[in-house]
């Protein structure tokens, strides 16, 4: 009974994960934990190994649609790789709970920057002072792609794709839910492209985290079967969604996502310190 819902759950994650470009570990990792039954550990390496299926089935479907922007994939996701090297070193020294409940924080905030954009009207590109003076720092790089054109701030990407890096590394998730917003909010990079290009970056994240794991031993046999299996059917699901929606929809599906993340992130925080 409990791997059925395991399967049904990484169903739902996959579907959403895949369709929002927010990667599905942030919220499978705090899920299990929070159903108990299996080591911490072990859930982190299972659900790496088991998220490049999504990933990868993402990143083909957003390919063939023409959605991933390689040059600013390759671009933000260097700058995250050294930042998630240098965060695996320093959470040694920092409390899980409380990276968890600052992980949740950060979550609201950009869901409700997205939800404001949103609402305000995708159109006009709106931003708030901060994250129009972030967007706003040079050098800057003008990018095209499926008919749209969006200036990047190197410096913004860079910075923002290292500490990004950093807060992952500490956790050990991915961090396409917070590349995603980042892209859309900063950037003004449309949800469609922003979505595809993040979970194409995380299909490198999750090989390079999923291969470690698998080589050390590091996972559960029984239950990373399981959530390929579930994360494969989700995926598929997901895939098939996305191409249905406009930006308005699929940004508020981002909204709904970083909220889930959030929540389930301060729970499992503050289950911590009980």
């Amino acid at each position: 009974m409990e791997y059925l819902l395991v399967f049904l759950l990484a169903i739902v994650v996959a579907s959403l994960s895949v369709t929002a470009g927010l990667g599905g570990g942030v919220l499978m990792v705090p899920i299990l934990a929070l159903m108990g039954g299996f080591p911490f550990p072990l859930i982190v390496g299972s659900v790496l190994i088991s998220i490049t299926v999504p990933a990868l089935v993402g990143s083909i479907g957003a390919f063939r649609r023409g959605e991933i922007d390689f040059k600013l994939a390759i671009m933000f996701e260097v700058p995250t790789a050294i930042g998630a090297v240098t965060g695996a070193r320093l959470t040694v020294s920092l409390n899980e709970g409380f990276l968890k409940i600052l992980f949740s924080v950060i979550a609201i905030v950009l869901a409700n920057e997205m939800r404001k954009k949103n609402k305000g009207n995708s159109d006009d590109h709106y931003k708030s002072k901060f994250w129009q003076k972030i967007g706003e720092i040079p050098p800057f790089m003008i990018l095209h792609k499926k008919g749209a054109t969006y200036r990047i701030s190197l410096t913004s990407l860079i910075g923002g794709g290292f500490i990004i890096g950093l807060l992952s590394g500490m956790l050990g998730v991915g961090g396409g839910w917070l590349k995603t917003p980042l892209l859309v909010i900063a950037f003004s990079v449309p949800p469609v492209i922003a979505t595809g290009t993040a979970i194409f970056m995380i299909l490198f994240t999750a090989l390079a985290g999923g291969i470690t794991h698998l080589l050390a031993g590091n996972f559960d046999p029984v239950l990373t079967g399981v959530l390929i299996t579930g994360l494969g059917i989700g995926s598929i699901i997901g895939n098939s969604m996305k191409p249905r929606m406009n930006s308005a929809q699929l940004s508020r599906l981002i909204v709904f996502v970083l909220f889930v993340v959030a929540i389930s992130l301060f729970i499992n925080g503050l289950m911590e310190f009980l």
